[in-house]
């Protein structure tokens, strides 16, 4: 009995390291007309990302670009939604702000087809597979900050 429960609180000990959060936050408040914060939270498994929660805010006093980024962020997730499938997503018009929520489950998404249509780099798949340093230079490409947490 002695020996399950070592082995058991090792496989705990052992699993618990093999998963991590990378966050990768952008605040952009340069835009002509509006302002962007965003936290997008990636849950890792491994050298593998398992889940993005994307939180994005977007603020204008201007009603037609906040009509403007609200109809081109629903166009945009519904057409990766349908076409990639793994893409789930709550859009909002709040006063002055478009608030998305979204949560991309790597696991339903097509990154073969995502590859084949250029939409992600494929040197950032393996074995069928985002890397979490893949997600990692994306985002900071796009002006991110990302740290594990």
């Amino acid at each position: 009995m002695k020996k399950i429960l070592i082995i058991l609180f090792i496989l705990l000990i052992v699993g618990c390291k093999n998963k991590s959060e990378l966050i990768c936050t952008f605040d952009i408040k340069n835009m002509d007309n509006y302002s962007l914060d965003a936290k997008y939270t990636i849950t890792n498994e491994g050298n593998f990302v398992k889940k993005i929660i994307k939180e994005e805010i977007y603020e204008s006093e201007n009603e037609e670009i906040l009509k403007y980024l609200y109809n081109s962020k629903d166009l945009e997730y519904m057409n990766l939604k349908d076409l990639y499938g793994g893409y789930n997503y709550d859009l909002k018009i709040n006063n002055d702000k478009v608030v998305l929520n979204a949560v991309i489950n790597l696991n339903d998404v097509n990154l073969e087809k995502m590859v084949k249509d250029n939409y992600i780099d494929e040197d950032y798949i393996l074995s069928n597979k985002l890397t979490t340093s893949g997600i990692k230079k994306i985002y900071e490409s796009k002006g991110g900050t990302c740290n594990e947490r």
